[in-house]
């Protein structure tokens, strides 16, 4: 039997711990080349670009100062809009029992709020999910969460 493996790290045993019927070889690039070989389209076969690493990374690039107003001004639009719905659902799914459903609102919700500038609303909203995944529904923490959302 012989084993193809892309880098050193993977091999996880010794050549003296290997069974007699088992190679190993080690060959750079073979994951990589065998996908590339088997994806369609110019971009697929075009050379990759250099590894940046952190040297080269500039701050700047990091942050969504060049998002542009109005589209911001309409994803906040789309939150408020959205809200009442998401809060309900958490709510609803906490006084049914359902602490899956529960754990899903709660985490849509607190990606979103995250994502659009309300960390406090996505902290709740994480420690509901949380409390959730354990089986725990914290009615308390829903109340918090409705009134910081000022519903």
């Amino acid at each position: 039997m012989l084993t193809l493996v892309h880098s050193a790290d993977t091999v996880e045993e010794t050549p003296e711990e290997r069974p007699a019927s088992v190679r190993t070889v080690l060959v750079p690039g073979t994951l990589l080349d065998f996908l590339r070989d088997r994806t369609t389209g110019p971009a697929a076969q075009a050379e990759l670009p250099p590894v940046v690493g952190p040297a080269q990374l500039d701050d700047s690039d990091l942050h969504d100062d060049d998002l542009d107003a109005e589209l911001m001004d309409r994803l906040q639009e789309m939150y408020r809009n959205a809200l009442p719905a998401r809060l309900s659902a958490i709510s609803s799914h906490t006084v049914a029992g359902d602490a899956p459903g529960v754990a899903s609102a709660a985490t849509t919700l607190a990606g979103t709020s995250g994502q659009l500038g309300h960390p406090e609303v996505a902290s709740i909203c994480r420690a509901i999910a949380s409390d959730a995944r354990r089986g725990v529904l914290a009615h308390s923490r829903v109340q918090e969460l409705q009134a910081l959302a000022g519903a």
